[in-house]
């Protein structure tokens, strides 16, 4: 019982959650969501490969944004001439 109590404050203070993942090359990173102001907020983290001291942080969070779906190139737009009768056959 006392683990259902215990889960259920952290449901209450759960603020995102974030999956392991690694790059083509092998490197680690984390991706997820925080909530803020009640908004999913999509992040990204990479090792911070610039930490000198301890008191650096080990990992920096930036904000992901959408991918832009790529569009199909527009259409190539049809000339309405008339044609001219040697550009019949």
């Amino acid at each position: 019982m006392a683990t259902q109590t215990t889960q259920k404050k952290w449901d209450n203070e759960e603020c995102g959650v974030a999956w392991k993942r690694k790059t083509a090359k092998g490197e680690s990173y984390l991706t997820g969501t925080f909530k803020v102001g009640g908004k999913d907020v999509q992040f990204v983290g990479f090792t911070n490969k610039t930490k000198k001291a301890d008191n650096h942080p080990d990992i920096r969070f930036y904000i992901s944004k959408p991918r832009e779906a790529s569009k199909p190139a527009p259409a190539p737009t049809v000339q309405e001439t008339a044609p001219v009768d040697n550009e019949l056959i």
